[in-house]
């Protein structure tokens, strides 16, 4: 896992890519900071900051593919790397190798569909002269674009683009691979969501034992050889990840963030006991200490938007924890509310609106690289912990948006079919238990309107915020979050001038 950065310009020495490659410092560790490519004669430096995780010996880069063809920097995991060394026929040098080694045998095109993977990466063809960008099918992890003086630049975060950017600071779509030459850009969309949306009327017993299989397999496939760590809340999601991965590995070690009134914990604390687990319960700070580290939280997490930053915050303390105690992976439950409608209010005796509620979980799946998987990404990078998401994997996610509402809210619950799948694996008080936020989960108690996050009583300073950004804010929290994004410069991100969901 890594911060990697990308610059394509005439006679780029690395200058800027060393300016990118520092403001992302906290995406690696020191000992691997700014490795780099200078491939001046194509115009075009390649770097990264780099959290060693899979193979450290070989995993230095940018790596080269086996026939030289190919130089690449990669953001993320592929899970699958031992099987497609062995199908490829090229050592196992771990899982950056084995990615440059597919693209090298079957083009990007096709490497990023056979690849389990979730992550971003740059790739230059040196035969062609072209640069190759993908990012994974839900924005796992970032990538951005912009127009520098004199060419174009890639970088893990805004905030690295900020000072050089001529213009809009652009995401790399998730689920895209775009080929950029001579100035020009080709995009293609290898993954969408909506090309699995449905409302299948599936046997209700063969979904949960179908979505049971999925997230066995996703979870074993992202566990560590090592020592990781699961962050739980002992809700279902983080409960169902906890119960399978210690099985896979048991050198597991829990960690729950608790305020003293925290819901979460007493159920933390049973599972772990269940399961025999270490569990490190980390204090919460504050809301104080949360207000006087608002601006600190906000460059972070790259947003202005509530439900963002109001649960961002908070988890600072629990991925310092973590790195604290010699961690590097995170294993956590996030994605699950999104594919299998854990929003939506149980309980209602009205019939199921398929078609409202499918169109709900396909905006919601869309907008995780801008809610919760940005979150995530950027609180626990900050700390340099990476965080695996095995609730969405790629086959499960395709399997949950084809499925009928229907096997998601029923029975008085909503995730039904989850739920019902994790009954393998946890104790009912668990599969079944009803959802809390982050936060609320913690113990922190606050509503949107009055005291509206867990920041606590912050002082809006004078000032009218400009537009179109003032239309933007719904409360007065949100005002305040939007002072600290524009701040920082974060406007040259003019997609984010918009509601996520």
């Amino acid at each position: 896992m890594c911060g990697i950065a990308a610059v394509v310009r005439e006679n780029e020495r690395g200058p800027l890519l060393r300016a990118l490659l520092a403001d992302i410092a906290h995406r690696g560790e020191p000992a691997t900071a700014q490795e780099s490519a200078d491939l001046a004669p194509l115009g075009v430096a390649l770097g990264t900051n780099r959290l060693p995780i899979v193979d450290p010996p070989h995993g230095a880069q940018p790596q080269t593919s086996p026939s030289g063809r190919y130089r690449l920097v990669f953001n993320g995991e592929v899970f699958n790397h031992r099987a497609l060394a062995d199908e490829l026929g090229v050592p196992d040098r771990g899982d950056t190798a084995a990615l440059v080694a597919a693209i090298n045998q079957w083009g990007p095109e096709q490497a990023v569909r056979r690849c389990v993977w979730e992550g971003v990466f740059v790739c230059v063809d040196t035969r062609d002269r072209a640069v190759w960008t993908a990012r994974d099918h839900i924005g796992v992890k970032p990538l951005y674009r912009a127009t520098v003086d004199g060419g174009v630049a890639w970088a893990s975060e805004i905030k690295a683009l900020v000072p050089h950017a001529m213009g809009v600071i652009e995401p790399v779509v998730p689920g895209t691979l775009t080929r950029y030459r001579d100035g020009a850009t080709q995009a293609t969309t290898w993954w969408r969501p909506a090309d699995h949306s449905g409302i299948a009327a599936v046997d209700p017993a063969e979904a949960v034992e179908r979505v049971a299989d999925l997230v066995h397999a996703a979870v074993r496939a992202r566990v560590p050889e090592g020592r990781y760590a699961v962050a739980l809340s002992g809700g279902v999601d983080s409960s169902l990840v906890l119960g399978l991965a210690q099985r896979v590995n048991d050198r597991v070690t829990a960690y729950t963030l608790a305020r003293p009134d925290s819901p979460d914990l007493p159920f933390a604390r049973e599972l772990c006991r269940l399961l025999d687990v270490p569990l490190v319960e980390v204090p919460a700070a504050a809301p104080r200490q949360l207000g006087d580290a608002l601006p600190t939280v906000v460059r972070s997490v790259e947003s202005w938007e509530w439900h963002v930053v109001n649960h961002a915050g908070p988890m600072t303390a629990l991925y310092a924890a973590i790195r604290a105690d010699g961690h590097r992976v995170t294993l956590t439950g996030e994605g699950a509310d999104e594919l299998f409608l854990g929003y939506t209010a149980p309980g209602n005796p009205a019939p199921v609106d398929a078609t409202a509620l499918a169109g709900e979980r396909l905006a919601r799946v869309g907008a995780l690289h801008r809610t919760n998987c940005r979150r995530l990404d950027r609180m626990a990078m900050a700390e340099t912990v990476e965080c695996r998401v095995p609730l969405l994997d790629r086959a499960l996610t395709e399997y949950a948006l084809g499925l009928h509402p229907a096997l998601a809210v029923r029975d008085g619950l909503n995730k039904w079919v989850l739920r019902r799948a994790a009954l393998r694996w946890v104790p009912a008080r668990f599969a079944l238990r009803t959802k809390l936020s982050f936060a609320r989960g913690a113990g922190f108690d606050y509503g949107v309107h009055a005291a509206s996050s867990v920041y606590g009583h912050v002082p809006d300073r004078a000032g009218v915020l400009p537009e179109p950004w003032s239309s933007l804010a719904r409360y007065p929290m949100e005002r305040i979050f939007l002072r600290h994004f524009l701040d920082n410069g974060y406007d040259k991100a003019d997609y984010l001038c918009s509601r996520s969901v």
